[in-house]
């Protein structure tokens, strides 16, 4: 039986345990870290009804007075000038609980609740990874597979959302084309070959979550040159006999620079 019952901060009614049915708001989650804000004026009600069920509101303020311009730009399906929606030129089922939807602007969309599990050496998409120029990882997705991305050699830019707890092996391996990437707070493993390979990748996020990171996980990515990690200098090294440094000489090289 729901015991917490206090007023949701973004539309006002009733939360039931920290989770409002009307907006989707819900307070357990930490999802304002690192976000930049932009006015909602331009976005049709579709949208904004993608962002609050995304939980991409401000804490606290009114409806629609502001949204996460990093999910107007990430996470929101591209619309033609006709304001509807690419058309989608494949789509399927990751495992037992996602989604996956390929639009013909080469944008990919994963989402639903659960894990790409490790079952498979070729993910469903794979057949059209030349297509995939942009991957959108949606919220409520626990890992990015094994696999997952391998030789999406077209592929320039990534979102994962802050449910991912993994990164898997080899799942950005061979994506000559990202240039930086963002792994959210949440991540804790970076595994073996996880970005194996990425030559031009030149930026790099860390999360203060990141407890492992496993030895070649960035192998052969000499193009790194800054590293941002969401921590203190002092908790880097504290963690450094669970980064390995065998074959990750690229992070490890390149300047680090500190949130905190």
């Amino acid at each position: 039986m729901d015991t917490k019952q206090t007023n949701c901060p973004i539309c006002g009614r009733e939360l039931r345990s920290g989770f409002c049915r009307s907006c989707g708001y819900d307070e357990s989650a930490d999802f304002l870290k690192s976000r930049t804000f932009a006015p909602v004026s331009a976005l049709s009600a579709a949208e904004r009804s993608f962002c609050f069920a995304r939980k991409e509101i401000v804490k606290g303020a009114r409806v629609g007075e502001l949204f996460s311009d990093r999910v107007t730009k990430a996470l929101l399906p591209q619309r033609e000038k006709t304001g509807k929606p690419h058309t989608t030129i494949a789509a399927g089922k990751v495992g037992d609980f996602l989604s996956w939807r390929l639009d013909e602007e080469g944008t990919l969309f994963i989402s639903g609740r659960g894990s790409m599990q490790k079952v498979q050496l070729k993910m469903p998409w794979s057949e059209y990874r030349d297509r995939i120029r942009r991957a959108v990882i949606m919220p409520g997705v626990l890992d990015v597979g094994n696999y997952a991305f391998h030789h999406c050699r077209s592929l320039t830019d990534v979102t994962i959302p802050e449910s991912v707890l993994r990164i898997g092996y080899c799942a950005f391996g061979d994506c000559v084309s990202l240039k930086s990437v963002a792994i959210p707070e949440g991540v804790m493993t970076i595994e073996s070959y996880a970005f194996g390979d990425c030559a031009s990748l030149e930026s790099v996020e860390l999360p203060a979550s990141l407890r492992q990171i496993q030895s070649l996980a960035f192998d052969a990515c000499g193009a790194i040159k800054d590293v941002y990690f969401a921590g203190t200098e002092a908790e880097r090294w504290q963690r450094e006999h669970n980064w390995e440094s065998y074959r990750n000489n690229g992070l490890f090289s390149a300047e680090w620079h500190y949130t905190r």
